[in-house]
């Protein structure tokens, strides 16, 4: 995991203008969302409930217009994202390689340096995957989220707050849960690593492992490695399937509470049909992103 840390870290800074510009993007999209988009839409609903023809082909406009300009915001992230992702599997590989062959010491006098070639594929294949799914998802949910809290606290304070508890709470499961997630993930990995490697010194050598008489026990080796890795496999995704679901609670509570108190205030005439909308809307729209984020855990 050090070395995971070590190449996102370097690959960050060596691409930190285009990771800066795709926050910037990702921010402003976020805002083109909770602020505009979500407003155009509680309009446009409540002009065509009021039978305002020309009030409603004019928010309907507006409406258009800020879909094209969000899906151009999309474009762009994705144009940017696509210069940092073409080059990123082919740089972890080359790094690794620059790392193995800047470490020369008496240690690594005896190895075959060709069996590195399944860890360096499949930790170039991990980072590319963590990074991946972080400039796809999690970037743009994290800015969502954070320009969501900040979209409710400006409509109303208490139901700001409540969203923001709410997202708190999940944070902190995940928070306790991480080194317990990270311990099976890493002896999965690592179980997966030797029956992969094993594989491929098996295939190098299999004239050997046949002349000799070793197929039954090399097959019972296989065997144990297989039912190890298995059970270690269901360890680790039966920990985030929990994981999954205590995270889905808390997002379906958090909506349940801010939805039912907005109810609540637009009785008590402290905001109005407008801003319930808006509001009840953008709460669906969290709850879809987190359930396509939370789907990504793995």
């Amino acid at each position: 995991m050090e070395i995971v840390k070590y190449l996102i870290s370097q690959f960050v800074n060596e691409y930190l203008f285009e990771v800066i510009l795709l926050i910037i993007i990702s921010l402003v999209g976020s805002i083109l969302t909770t602020n505009v988009i979500t407003h155009f839409n509680s309009m446009l609903i409540t002009s065509v409930q009021s039978g305002q023809l020309d009030t409603t082909i004019m928010f309907f406009k507006y409406f258009m217009y800020s879909r094209i300009a969000f899906a151009l915001f999309t474009y762009g992230y994705k144009l940017v994202q696509d210069v940092i992702m073409t080059n990123l599997k082919q740089w972890i590989r080359n790094n690794l390689i620059k790392i193995i062959l800047k470490t020369s010491n008496e240690d690594l006098s005896n190895i075959n340096f060709t069996k590195l070639n399944t860890p360096i594929n499949r930790l170039a294949s991990t980072v590319f995957l963590i990074l991946g799914d972080t400039l796809n998802f999690s970037l743009p949910y994290a800015m969502f989220i954070l320009v969501s809290i900040g979209y409710f606290m400006y409509q109303h304070f208490e139901i700001g707050m409540l969203f923001l508890i709410g997202n708190i709470l999940w944070m902190l499961v995940l928070y306790y849960i991480w080194p317990n997630l990270r311990y099976k993930n890493i002896k999965y990995e690592t179980d997966s690593m030797i029956i992969e490697k094993h594989l491929v010194e098996n295939l190098n050598n299999i004239d050997k492992i046949i002349t000799r008489g070793k197929i039954d026990s090399e097959l019972e080796s296989f065997n144990k490695e297989k039912e190890v890795t298995i059970q270690s496999h269901r360890d680790y995704y039966y920990s985030v399937s929990t994981v999954k679901f205590a995270v889905e609670m808390i997002t379906l509570l958090t909506m349940f509470v801010c939805a039912g108190y907005a109810i609540h205030l637009v009785f008590e005439n402290k905001i109005s049909i407008i801003q319930f909308i808006s509001i009840l809307t953008l709460l669906f729209v969290f709850k879809e992103r987190m359930n396509a984020s939370a789907a990504l855990v793995s």
